[in-house]
């Protein structure tokens, strides 16, 4: 493993720090292993590698709870601007260009759960038709009539 780490180091002109260094295992590798491999490679082993770029860098089983942050998230702008008096062409624009960029990141690199795009759909659903936290506003058109096309009345 520490010969193709060299390579690699080689090959892209980056070198390879192993004082920062750390690995994580699966919960069914053997300590033997673990003892080897961080022996071998000079490294520390690492329960829980923390997060990247805001992203868990370890996803268990249970996905809705990792992805999670992007539905908070979310919900933080929208209060922000609930506070603010904003014409509904000034709520597309930050539905569009705030709202909906939150989440595309981390839909470009994996697969949100269907029940967190199914909760931040209903928290921008509720911020475009105006409901506080503790009324709904009243709906005038159904949710997918609006997001569909502007040509064909979206």
């Amino acid at each position: 493993m520490k010969r193709i780490l060299h390579r690699y180091a080689t090959i892209s002109g980056q070198l390879i720090n192993y004082d920062k260094s750390a690995v994580t295992f699966l919960a069914n590798t053997r300590q033997e292993t673990r003892i080897e491999v961080c022996t071998e490679l000079g490294v520390q082993q690492k329960i829980d590698p923390g997060k990247y770029l805001g992203m868990p860098m370890r996803i268990g089983a249970n996905k809705t709870a990792v992805f999670s942050f992007l539905g908070d998230r979310i919900e933080q702008k929208l209060q922000a601007w609930k506070m603010q008096n904003i014409s509904k062409e000034g709520k597309v624009t930050l539905l569009k260009t705030a709202a909906q960029s939150i989440p595309n990141f981390w839909m470009s690199l994996l697969r949100v759960p269907v029940e967190i795009c199914t909760k931040i759909e209903r928290k921008m659903n509720g911020y475009w038709w105006g409901g506080g936290d503790d009324q709904r506003g009243i709906r005038w058109l159904k949710w997918d009539t609006l997001c569909d096309v502007k040509e064909v009345g979206g």
